[in-house]
């Protein structure tokens, strides 16, 4: 019975770290002042590490779908190569951002600053609200699984 309630702990600890989040940022993608050219690999990463990347298949243009368990807020760099975009933009979980990129190869200084990105605000569908249940809800509920199953097993060792 004890093994039975650690395995069940183990698992449910699991799930809730697999509940990552997603935001979509997507616009014109420019390097030196031109259009980046198709097969473009544009990489999204926070603190270096890669949440998502895209190859442009339109000249100019770019979509991203990030993945990461990271908190609200934190900033994403974007890069082509070694070389980072001059805009940064904030994680903001279940949201869609318009922001346009620009690059450049040239070795020069710049001085960044993060602008409020354009959100697209769209109505949750029976989709949206399933993963709002599941991110926001199910961290709750499971949170209290494992409270309950902690109780449990300190009342089988007394």
């Amino acid at each position: 019975m004890k093994i039975g309630n650690f395995a069940l702990l183990f698992v449910i600890l699991v799930i809730q770290e697999a509940a990552a989040s997603h935001m979509l940022v997507y616009g014109d993608v420019t390097i030196d002042g031109r259009p980046a050219p198709v097969g473009t690999i544009i990489v999204a990463k926070i603190v270096d590490v890669e949440v998502g990347n895209c190859t442009t298949t339109e000249e100019g243009t770019y979509g991203i779908l990030i993945t990461t368990n990271e908190s609200r807020y934190t900033p994403i760099d974007f890069y082509i190569g070694n070389s980072r975009a001059i805009q940064v933009v904030t994680f903001i979980p279940e949201s869609v951002m318009m922001l346009d990129l620009d690059f450049t190869t040239e070795t020069t200084t710049t001085i960044r600053k993060v602008e409020p990105p354009t959100t697209v605000v769209q109505e949750p569908g029976i989709i949206g609200r399933a993963i709002s249940f599941t991110t926001n809800d199910g961290t709750i509920i499971g949170f209290i699984i494992v409270l309950v199953l902690i109780f449990y097993f300190i009342r089988d060792l007394l």
